[in-house]
């Protein structure tokens, strides 16, 4: 049962578990001196590539479904308001256009911000 719930919770927390790993190990390497400051940077090396793909995992389950839901929930009504703005004098964006562009952009920003 102990699996059961706690499971959900570290699923959650997972990546405040791993910063919070990563910070100590910084704080360990910049406050020893000598072989254990070579031990804790190694430590912290791991640590960083392992927060690295931590966040690709968060923006791959966040990210990408909400860009997905936009880009299919919404996109037929955007090219459709693109070629009826084309012709008409009344050039305005609505907030479904706002709202995939902003995705795209999160999405984008998302995968080159790697750490």
């Amino acid at each position: 049962w102990l699996v059961v719930i706690f499971f959900p919770i570290s699923v959650f927390l997972w990546p405040v578990i791993i910063n919070i790993q990563k910070s100590y190990s910084l704080f360990k390497y910049h406050t020893t001196k000598g072989y254990e400051q070579l031990k804790w940077k190694a430590a912290a090396k791991e640590m960083a590539a392992k927060v690295g793909m931590v966040h690709l995992t968060e923006v791959c389950i966040e990210s990408t479904f909400i860009s997905i839901l936009n880009w299919y929930d919404i996109l037929p009504t955007i090219l459709l308001e693109v070629d009826s703005s084309v012709y008409s004098a009344d050039n305005r964006i609505s907030l479904s256009t706002v709202s995939f562009l902003t995705s795209i952009v999160s999405l984008a920003w998302s995968f080159t911000s790697y750490v």
